[in-house]
């Protein structure tokens, strides 16, 4: 029972685990303003010491919440309220990475003549909903160009912009829109670290056969021991 322990142990010691990918994340989140608005982030660049930078992906995710005046200046009619807005991030020398539009939930609106109309984003109006609207977007770059933006040392600077577009389409009206986005922006590096040149600290890990071979030796040298003491 003792053989097996120590055969048992020094399996376990010479077990080698699968290799992780190296990652690097930011995380930033831009809180509720009402558009149109541009914001700006900070992040460290790849710096091309720690390996080869493989690729680099951007998620961006939008939620909207509009509110409107409506007053209608001519006879009953219907309007339709559509709070839109265009999110794009852009790199420090203006190059485009992400363009997406979300549009909220319309609002379909009948007014008599010469009435007014306050709704506020809560309100439920169409078929119980609310002038929301929410939208995700993804890219992987991979290509040299795409990531030399993220190479280099020191930091760098990415643009994000909300540009509204919203629109209200009916009769003759006086009003306007107040859409008030928020995004939440994750950047996503993954890169092969440098291979350790000689006398950097590493440690070298025996092969699954040596380390078998070496176990076969312990208990060889373990039986002779005992041999030896009866």
């Amino acid at each position: 029972m003792r053989a097996v322990s120590v055969l048992s142990a020094a399996l376990l010691c010479c077990s080698v685990g699968a290799a992780r990918a190296n990652v690097i994340t930011y995380d930033f989140s831009l809180p509720l303003s009402t558009a149109s608005w541009v914001d700006s982030v900070s992040y460290a660049l790849f710096n091309p010491s720690l390996g080869t930078l493989n690729s680099a992906e951007l998620s961006a995710s939008i939620t909207s919440s509009a509110s409107y005046q409506l007053q209608n200046l001519a006879s009953a009619s219907t309007f339709v309220v559509r709070p839109t807005v265009d999110l794009g991030l852009y790199f420090a020398d203006d190059t485009p990475v992400i363009d997406t539009v979300v549009t909220g939930a319309l609002g379909i609106v009948s007014l008599p003549a010469n009435d007014g109309l306050t709704g506020p984003a809560s309100a439920a109006y169409t078929a119980g909903s609310g002038l929301a609207g929410f939208g995700t977007l993804d890219t992987l770059l991979t290509d040299p160009t795409s990531l030399s933006y993220f190479t280099g040392v020191g930091d760098t600077t990415l643009y994000i912009v909300a540009q509204d577009m919203s629109s209200i389409g009916g009769g003759l009206f006086s009003g306007q829109i107040a859409n008030n986005v928020a995004a939440d922006v994750t950047l996503t590096l993954t890169y092969t670290p440098n291979a350790p040149g000689p006398g950097a600290g590493s440690v070298v890990l025996p092969e699954p056969g040596a380390a078998a071979v070496f176990g076969v030796a312990c208990l060889a040298l373990l039986g002779v021991r005992r041999r030896v003491r009866r």
